[in-house]
């Protein structure tokens, strides 16, 4: 029997917000480094192409 932590742990999700503008949620992150995680907006700002980086599920 699971223990009522790690039921509630797996039923709320991670938000993740901007590294850059800290306000929004986050959206996208550098292929491969999930902790480098950026709303659109700062995402388009800093690389101008997001075919450079991994949409987050």
């Amino acid at each position: 029997m699971e223990s009522i932590t790690s039921v509630v742990k797996s039923s709320v999700k991670t938000i993740r917000k901007c590294i850059l503008c800290e306000e929004r949620e986050a959206e996208y992150c550098i292929k491969g480094l999930i902790k480098d995680c950026y709303c659109k907006e700062c995402a388009l700002e800093q690389f101008s192409d997001l075919g450079l980086l991994e949409k987050i599920s």
